[in-house]
C-alpha cells in the first residue's frame, strides 16, 4: 500500500513479508535518499537506510537505527538481511529477511528524497569549530542530524521552538528537550550555522542531515 506525494518527495509504504528478500514499490519516481522502516506487528528496530551510508560506497550494506545512537552498522549475510545490499531505484527499494519476515509480518516505511527549495538530505564533515553548512537552497525550519561514524544521538532542531536553550530534541531518547551549548546557532538563508558540540560537529566525523 503506497501513499506518495511526489512534489514533496515523501511517501508512506506498507507491505507484508514474503519470508525472503523482496522489492517494495515506493511511489516517488525518484530514488529515496533516506528510508525509515519499522515492523508493525512485533518488536523491531527502526532500521534506516541512507544513500550516503559508508561514504556512498555500497550504502545498502549498512544501516542506522532511528531508535539508537549506534553508528552505521555493516549488515552481513548474502544478501544482507536489512536492505538486501541493493540501493533503491526510481521505483522500488530492496529488503532482506529482517524487513520481509514471514507472510504474517507487516512493515511500514517513510521514504524521502530531496526536493529543490523544500528539502535536502546530505552529509558534512565536522571541524570542532564554528561551521556553516550551505547549499540547501532554502532556509531550513526543521533539521535532524546524526553522527554516522560514532554513537551520538539523533538531534532535532526547529524554528517553532527556536534555537535558544533548550533547543535539542533526541529522536532516539525519551528525555525532554535539552539545553546543549554550541549546537545549531542559526538557520540561515542557504543552510545553518553551528558550534563545536560533538553531537553535530566533532572534528573529522561524518554527519547525516535531513532538512526541511
Amino acid at each position: 500500500v503506497v501513499s506518495a506525494n511526489q512534489a514533496a518527495g515523501f511517501s508512506i509504504v506498507k507491505w507484508n513479508g514474503t519470508g525472503s528478500a523482496a522489492t517494495v514499490g515506493h511511489g516517488l519516481s525518484a530514488a529515496p535518499e533516506i528510508i525509515l522502516t519499522k515492523r508493525l506487528n512485533g518488536t523491531g528496530d527502526w532500521y534506516s537506510f541512507s544513500v550516503f551510508a559508508n561514504g556512498g560506497t555500497t550504502p545498502a550494506n549498512y544501516f542506522l537505527k532511528l531508535n539508537s545512537s549506534d553508528s552505521e552498522t555493516l549488515n552481513t549475510g548474502s544478501p544482507p538481511s536489512v536492505f538486501a545490499g541493493t540501493v533503491p531505484t526510481a521505483t522500488v527499494f530492496s529488503v532482506g529477511t529482517t524487513l520481509s519476515g514471514s507472510t504474517s509480518d507487516n512493515y511500514i516505511a517513510y521514504c524521502f528524497t530531496s526536493i529543490a527549495g523544500f528539502s535536502k538530505i546530505g552529509t558534512y564533515t565536522g571541524n570542532s569549530s564554528t561551521q556553516s553548512i550551505t547549499g540547501l537552497g532554502f532556509q531550513p525550519n526543521w533539521l535532524m542530524i546524526k553522527q554516522t561514524n560514532g554513537s551520538n544521538s539523533w538531534r532535532i532542531f526547529d524554528s517553532a521552538r527556536g534555537l535558544s536553550a533548550p533547543q535539542t530534541l533526541f529522536a532516539n531518547l525519551s528525555s525532554q528537550e535539552d539545553s546543549e551549548s554550541n549546537t545549531v546557532s542559526s538557520f540561515d538563508s542557504d543552510g545553518w550555522t553551528m558550534g563545536s558540540q560533538q553531537g553535530v560537529n566533532d572534528n573529522g566525523d561524518t554527519y547525516l542531515y535531513v532538512a526541511f
